[in-house]
């Protein structure tokens, strides 16, 4: 593990023991647990949310923590919102009392353990995030005890009530009243189509509200792409907006931008095709996305 402040030199110092244990015939698995990775920059190459070959036995990864937490949590944080709701917590504050804190550090120690358990590699580099956030991780167990002793017995007592009111024939049924409850319209994959004329802030929360799922969706040649994180990039004046309504205007090593009304669409993770949710630098190496590309043509 290599900690301490950020900007000490943690990365460089991580790639290259990396790089030493490989060239000594080591199996070698160097990952970044820092939200701001630089480990590919080290390497001067894409690296992804699963190890990437970076040259012979050395390999890297960039764990993203939000896609771990997005596949994994989503179902419990549901159930939780719905116990929170039903003790009688305001459903704003019983959705942010789901998310526990912590998490993403969870999953980041989540993926150390199955590929120290794994026995693929002889050695495993972490390149950790600055100290506070190291500190964070490290201690998470403590955190998820705090949960784990007051929501799971909140959790059991609540069954328990309800199921000695059937028992003993004392719960009572209630017909809801329809005129009371509201409605929102579905929304399924004909309305997470990007529309890019729309204006930059529509896009942009159609993308984080169908994120993970249905997926806001476009097209690139004939292919749907899934755009799933992103960023707005909100311009003030109309001279100042690039290239046309859904180009490609601009590419970076991590990321791709397309243009909207009034700014531009930064894309950071997406899946094109058949294929799987790739990190947009992914995507930018494999050179299926290239500027002036138009998008939902």
């Amino acid at each position: 593990l290599f900690t301490g402040k950020g900007g000490v030199g943690k990365t460089t110092v991580a790639a290259a023991t990396a790089l030493a244990c490989a060239e000594a015939g080591r199996r070698t698995l160097v990952l970044s647990t820092d939200p701001a990775h630089s480990l590919g920059d080290a390497f001067d190459r894409p690296l992804g949310s699963d190890p990437t070959c970076v040259e012979g036995t050395l390999y890297g990864q960039q764990l993203d923590a939000g896609e771990r937490l997005e596949d994994s949590w989503a179902e419990v944080q549901g159930y939780l919102t719905e116990l929170f709701t039903w003790t009688g917590v305001d459903a704003v504050e019983a959705e942010e009392l789901a998310v526990v804190p912590g998490l993403d550090e969870l999953f980041a120690l989540s993926d150390i353990k199955a590929h120290a358990d794994s026995g693929a590699w002889d050695v495993i580099v972490v390149d950790c995030a600055p100290t506070a956030e190291t500190i964070r991780l490290l201690s998470l167990p403590d955190v998820l005890g705090w949960y784990m002793e007051r929501l799971f017995p909140m959790g059991v007592q609540a069954m328990l009530e309800a199921a000695d009111l059937v028992a003993a024939g004392k719960h009572r049924e209630r017909v809801q009243d329809e005129s009371q409850a509201s409605y929102e319209g579905w929304c399924r994959r004909a309305e997470a189509r990007i529309n890019w004329a729309n204006h930059v802030d529509f896009v942009y929360n159609l993308v984080r509200g169908c994120n993970p799922a249905p997926g806001a969706w476009t097209t690139l040649e004939e292919k749907e792409l899934q755009i799933f994180d992103a960023r707005k990039h909100p311009v003030r004046t109309f001279g100042a907006v690039k290239g046309k309504i859904g180009e490609i205007v601009e590419l970076s090593d991590k990321s791709f931008q397309v243009s909207a009304q009034g700014g531009r669409i930064e894309v950071l993770r997406a899946k094109l095709g058949d294929g799987k949710k790739l990190a947009a630098a992914e995507l930018l190496s494999s050179g299926a996305i290239k500027a002036g590309a138009i998008l939902g043509n």
